[in-house]
């Protein structure tokens, strides 16, 4: 089972990779959403490591919470859309985004660190 979840990881963060390449910061993303397809692809391959899985769930995690005042002020504007958005919130549209893509890279870190967990 958890290969099925490391496979889905892996399909899921190439397909991140793949939309960035059209992004004026899409060169940070491919990094950023790396990061979890590296660490997928190591535990497919049984080289997965705690200690590297605990160090990219710090990280992330604290950079999805260095964001919050994104969420605080995107819930103070009413709550716009962040997917499908008006010319008038283009800021606070990326930078919902942004937050959901670490919130994202928190997630799939979390679940590969939870099973290196389980596996020792």
């Amino acid at each position: 089972m958890w290969k099925v979840i490391d496979i889905l990881i892996v399909i899921c963060f190439c397909y991140f990779i793949y939309v960035q390449f059209n992004d004026q910061d899409g060169l940070l993303w491919v990094l950023v959403y790396s990061i979890p397809l590296a660490l997928a692809l190591l535990s497919i391959f049984k080289k997965s490591s705690l200690k590297l899985t605990g160090l990219g769930l710090i990280l992330f995690g604290a950079l999805s919470v260095f964001q919050v005042p994104t969420l605080v002020e995107w819930m103070n504007q009413g709550r716009p859309a962040f997917l499908d958005y008006q010319p008038t919130n283009i800021k606070i549209a990326e930078e919902m985004r942004e937050l959901l893509g670490m919130v994202i890279n928190t997630i799939a870190i979390g679940i590969l660190h939870w099973q290196n967990k389980l596996k020792q």
